[in-house]
Formats: C-alpha cells, structure tokens, sequence
C-alpha cells in the first residue's frame, strides 16, 4: 500500500508483468511499475513505467456571478483556493476546486462584500463606528474640547465627507492679573 507519483500500489507478488496502480483523487491516469526481487532486496518496487498527472481547476474569473463575484486563480484538485474580489468589493473569498477538476458552485467563507466603513479615532475632531451596510448615516462623537453632533455616510468606497462637525469649545480665560475671588 504505497503512495508514490500520485497513486496507490497494492500489495503484488513478484511478477514478470507491470502493475497497475490507482490514481489518487485528484489526480488522473493509469500509473504502472514493476515489482522485482534480488538476492539483496526482494519484493522491491521498481521506478514507476507510468505515473497519474495532478488535475486542475482552471483559473476563473466569476467576478459577475452571483454569489461568487471573484476570479479565482489555476488550482490543485482537491484544494481550496483564493481569490480576488470584483472591484469596488472587498474580501478575501475562498472556493474549493473539487477532487475532479471542477470549481464548487459557491465561495466556502469570506466572501466578497463592500467595504466596510472602519471605525476611526480622530477623523474630523470626532471618533466614528465602523459600519458595513452602504447609505448608512452614522453619528460620531466629538473628541474632548470640541462640541456637536458629527454626522457622515458610509458608501460603497467607505467613509464619506462629514455632513455635521464638531466645533472647538473653549474655556473661559482670565487675565493674568485678575484673581479669581469665591463669592
């Protein structure tokens, strides 16, 4: 039962004949070698007559099909790959390229979506939730020392201008010379 150039080697007496091995899945062929024996090493597999070649799935681009709307690059049957999102998503989407040679008929996890607004510290004197639904306006909360009610839209390409700011507020300031006297 040995694995070697893609297929499996049953066990075989010593024979005159080549053997017929079985493809591994994901590979494709009609694998044959010889089973010998010598004074020094009886019962030894010979180097492999003819070996099982790797399938593939070819490289796809299914950036406008739904569901999928990524491409996807040449990959070993039997294997996940990654792909590349359809602009203006983002993602980092994964599909299997089946035992036979064919692509699954959807992306496994991480699919492609738009962009998601990230949260952000000091953008516009305000703090910012992330958000990921597009045409959402979010409220952000303005940063110590300045007052009022931000306000911006998360599109499609993330973070849009900010429609309401914040203003600076300042303390009340007295002279130099003037001592501040408890009533």
């Amino acid at each position: 039962m040995d694995e070697d150039s893609g297929a499996f080697w049953p066990e075989m007496l010593v024979g005159e004949d080549p053997v017929d091995g079985e493809c591994l899945r994901g590979y494709n062929g009609t694998p044959s070698r010889m089973c010998t024996s010598t004074t020094s090493a009886p019962g030894t597999w010979g180097e492999v007559l003819v070996g099982c070649e790797p399938m593939f799935c070819e490289a796809v681009d299914d950036s406008e099909e739904p569901g999928i709307t990524a491409s996807f690059p040449r990959t070993l049957a039997g294997s996940l790959a990654i792909g590349a999102c359809a602009e203006p998503l983002h993602g980092r989407p994964y599909r299997r390229c089946n035992e036979n040679g064919t692509w699954e008929d959807g992306v496994l996890y991480n699919p492609c979506a738009f962009e998601l607004c990230p949260a952000l510290e000091n953008d516009g004197n305000a703090e910012w939730p992330s958000e990921n639904v597009p045409g959402v306006e979010k409220d952000g909360s303005c940063l110590s020392g300045y007052a009022g009610t931000p306000k911006r839209l998360c599109g499609i390409l993330g973070w849009q201008e900010i429609t309401s700011g914040c203003e600076r507020t300042f303390a009340h300031r007295f002279p130099r010379n003037q001592a501040l006297v408890p009533r």
